[in-house]
């Protein structure tokens, strides 16, 4: 079915349940963003790693907490947010436009699906979820499992495709070089948990900062980000070019399980990117138009140093108008069992209703 026009209420939220074909159509069309956790609920502690992480300044910098989750089923709920015209904030999230914002709770409502669901907790933790292989009785047993999205954290997995463990682990680690060094910190306390190293895992390396990449960012600084990310924003210019001014392309993902009739769960990492950009418009010949700054008027370039006109196709002088951000995923990828990394998605941004 396509994707098009305006759709019912818990359209998105449907889809995800519908099928499996359904389910993995809307993880290549839209980004998913599930919310860090159900009713601030984190699960049951138990003992917490302590002395583990230290400050800069080579002090404690608090104990990690590992938890346990008791409450498995959790009801989610996907709304799409628009795109704002004069900010990057939606939704009071970063994350931008045309993303589809998760919203869980422990109580059954007609728009939401059950889940099988891994919260994040904020103060930095480990937090486990054990999948049953059987029905557990007076208790739903979706197809479908979900975690908070990711910006750093690690994800990791134990047992098998029927009854796995999932470990959703981040927060702050202290004072670490790299962010190779950063995923090894959470690898080696689950390691520690399992008495073992995990049966599969993916981590900041895999879809934020890979530490042999780097952007350009203000200042002539570079940054981490991912090879995916940079050729998309490639990809961006060149679709784009004297239409969209591309500020900026920030990866993120989100982490969900689909079960098939057999009950073996697979689970995919859905690779995102928010890019900011501005709308190009023509300059000259708009009536009542006040005068910009000289950074929007004109564009950046990085090889002359300084600030040049910006031309569309038929010569004319354009300037940039209010900056914009919207979502969409680029790589969606089976992560456990037997990884396999999927294609790159190249999605166009919505010109047509920005512009």
């Amino acid at each position: 079915m396509p994707f098009l026009g305006k759709h019912p209420a818990n359209y998105y939220t449907n889809k995800i349940a519908e099928s499996a074909e359904s389910c993995l159509e809307l993880l290549n069309k839209y980004s998913i963003h599930p919310p860090d956790d159900a009713d601030s609920y984190t699960g049951v502690e138990l003992n917490p790693f302590q002395n583990v992480r230290q400050s800069p300044t080579g002090q404690d910098a608090g104990d990690i907490k590992v938890s346990y989750m008791d409450r498995k089923i959790a009801y989610l709920g996907l709304v799409k947010a628009k795109t704002k015209r004069s900010s990057m904030m939606v939704r009071g999230q970063l994350e931008g436009g045309k993303t589809l914002y998760g919203e869980a709770r422990y109580v059954a409502s007609p728009d939401k699906i059950p889940v099988y669901w891994l919260p994040w907790d904020t103060a930095g933790a480990i937090i486990s979820l054990h999948i049953p292989a059987a029905p557990q009785p007076n208790v739903p047993d979706p197809d479908r499992f979900f975690t908070a999205a990711i910006n750093g954290c690690s994800v990791f997995f134990q047992g098998n495709q029927q009854s796995p463990i999932v470990f959703h682990a981040g927060g702050s680690t202290g004072a670490q070089p790299n962010a190779a060094s950063g995923a090894a910190f959470w690898r080696g306390l689950v390691t520690q948990i399992l008495g073992g190293a995990a049966d599969g895992e993916v981590n900041k390396t895999d879809y934020i900062t890979d530490d042999n990449v780097t952007k350009k960012s203000y200042g002539n600084n570079r940054v981490p980000t991912t090879q995916a990310a940079k050729d998309y924003k490639t990809w961006l210019k060149n679709q784009h070019k004297n239409e969209l001014e591309i500020k900026n392309v920030d990866p993120w993902a989100c982490v969900m399980g689909i079960r098939d009739a057999n009950r073996n769960w697979t689970f995919y990492m859905q690779e995102n990117a928010t890019t900011t950009f501005y709308v190009l418009k023509k300059k000259y010949g708009l009536v009542g138009k006040t005068s910009r700054t000289r950074e929007k008027d004109k564009s950046w370039d990085p090889d002359t140093q300084r600030f040049i006109d910006k031309l569309d196709r038929d010569g004319d002088v354009v300037y940039m108008d209010k900056v914009r951000s919207v979502s969409r995923p680029i790589c969606v990828s089976r992560i456990f069992p037997n990884p396999v990394r999927g294609a790159r998605i190249d999605h166009a941004l919505p010109t047509w209703s920005l512009g």
